[in-house]
């Protein structure tokens, strides 16, 4: 994996840096090879979805009231849904 693009433009005595627009791309890859390298499956919303799962428990630190009300259709009877992220004030769960 390539690392980000970076550019060096020297003007008199004032240096001007810019970077590639990917490099966020370019984190996101690295932190998902992080995850994957320790043996984690990493699946979107919509696969696991398909899936039907049920779990004891579930962390959400995406601050999205779906993917809040998502989770609690996940637990399982007595399950845990720890909650990290700040859900809009004006977002409704259902």
């Amino acid at each position: 994996m390539e690392r980000p693009l970076k550019k060096s433009i020297h003007l008199s005595s004032a240096v001007l840096r810019t970077y590639d627009l990917i490099k966020s791309r370019y984190l996101l890859q690295k932190s998902l090879k992080f995850f994957t390298d320790l043996g984690y499956t990493l699946t979107s919303p919509n696969a696991l979805a398909a899936q039907n799962p049920s779990f004891d428990l579930v962390v959400d630190c995406s601050g999205s009231a779906a993917a809040m009300q998502q989770a609690i259709k996940w637990l399982n009877m007595g399950g845990k849904l720890m909650v990290f992220g700040v859900a809009n004030p004006k977002a409704v769960m259902e």
